[in-house]
């Protein structure tokens, strides 16, 4: 995106994503060692942190590491990188509230498989990978999903919760956009 900060503005004050409270609640964990990929704003990593978890957010973004030191946590650590360079140490759970896509089709393969490595057995992994309905799919910067590939994607976890959407509605910029979305929470097996 080329105006972060214009992003940020507007997504600063959306709720905490549904998909990760529910993944909070079935984690054999509860509290732990999180991780929130992608964190943007913080929205999340600080639902996790006031939760009782330690959190390290991580995001490609500078500015996104600038609000999320600013929110001031104890629990809370943000870490400046990308999905194709981020080095995970043995967690409880993972979330990836719609930035999961963003990794490059390249590396996919490979940081699914260091998702898997770092999550602890019975811990939750959440978010939102993208289907190639969706209008972004000829982004060939991001990876998109098919039926086929979830068989591989979900290879040593369990699934909690499994939706598939495809609709038009508005981006965070307001622009209109055909979504295909899998929303999911799988717990490692």
């Amino acid at each position: 995106m080329s105006n972060w900060k214009d992003y940020y503005s507007k997504v600063r004050n959306k709720p905490v994503s549904p998909i990760l409270k529910i993944a909070c609640g079935v984690n054999k964990y509860k509290k732990g060692i999180a991780y929130d990929l992608g964190a943007g704003t913080g929205q999340d990593a600080l639902f996790l942190a006031k939760k009782g978890w330690h959190v390290v957010a991580v995001d490609n973004e500078g500015e996104s590491i600038k609000l999320i030191q600013s929110l001031n946590q104890k629990t809370l650590k943000g870490q400046e990188a990308s999905f194709e360079n981020i080095n995970l140490e043995k967690c409880h759970l993972i979330n990836g509230t719609f930035s999961f896509p963003f990794c490059h089709p390249k590396s996919f393969d490979e940081f699914w498989s260091e998702l898997r490595k770092a999550l602890s057995r019975g811990g939750t992994l959440s978010g939102q990978l993208f289907g190639p309905n969706d209008d972004w799919s000829l982004n060939t910067n991001m990876n998109f999903q098919t039926h086929e590939s979830w068989k591989t994607l979900l290879k040593g976890f369990e699934i909690i919760y499994f939706d598939e959407v495809e609709e038009v509605r508005p981006t965070a910029m307001g622009n209109p956009k055909h979504w295909h979305i899998y929303s999911f929470i799988l717990k490692r097996t």
